[in-house]
């Protein structure tokens, strides 16, 4: 039995899975991925969450600090994050993802929350500025972004949208592809948990 292990943390946005939870497209994606076990490769942010791997200090360092904000708001994380990493967007970025995954796997749920909406920021800002109409268009905005990521963005983005109703058709399109990316990251987890890690990044 396959467990979502990512459901847990959905309870505040409902989802509706509608067709096939999987695009044909993505299963040979996974597929592929599954048959290439010696080019096994995990995104250096998601490695650094885990509890027996080495930590950067510089994320640890950044965390520690907002955690550590008292009232704090998006600004002065995002103020903490330039004076830590000035320029280095890359750096930046992935500090910020360490700091979610490791609010997420402490229960910081206020923390996690602010830093959802913050490594969803230009996702977001591409869907308002250009909205999706169809899957394949949808796909293409969320193609620079990690697969593994993917899901508390897209998370976010529905919880920005749903409850508007001029948005009644994006909302439907980020669902549909919310659904296929929880379904495809619990086979990774499962698959990671017994020792196999497909290079998913596609």
């Amino acid at each position: 039995m396959i467990e979502l292990n990512g459901s847990q943390h959905l309870s505040h946005y409902p989802i509706e899975a509608k067709g096939p939870l999987v695009s044909r497209d993505d299963q040979q994606r996974l597929e592929l991925a599954l048959s290439k076990p010696d080019k096994q490769r995990l995104d250096k942010t998601e490695k650094a969450t885990d509890a027996d791997a080495n930590v950067n200090l510089g994320y640890d360092a950044f965390y520690n600090e907002i955690f550590a904000l008292d009232h704090r708001t998006s600004t002065q994380i995002t103020t903490r994050l330039q004076q830590a990493f000035g320029s280095d967007k890359i750096e930046a970025d992935n500090a910020l993802w360490f700091a979610f995954y490791k609010a997420r796997s402490e229960g910081q749920l206020e923390l996690k929350n602010d830093l959802q909406k913050l490594v969803s920021v230009d996702f977001i800002s591409r869907l308002k500025s250009s909205p999706p109409t169809t899957t394949e268009e949808l796909k293409a905005q969320l193609i620079d972004i990690n697969y593994l990521r993917r899901e508390p963005v897209l998370l976010e983005a529905l919880a920005q949208c749903k409850d508007d109703p001029d948005k009644n058709e994006l909302t439907e399109l980020i669902n549909t592809e919310l659904c296929n990316v929880i379904f495809v990251n619990g086979l990774v987890r499962q698959m990671m948990t017994h020792g196999i890690k497909p290079d998913l990044e596609f």
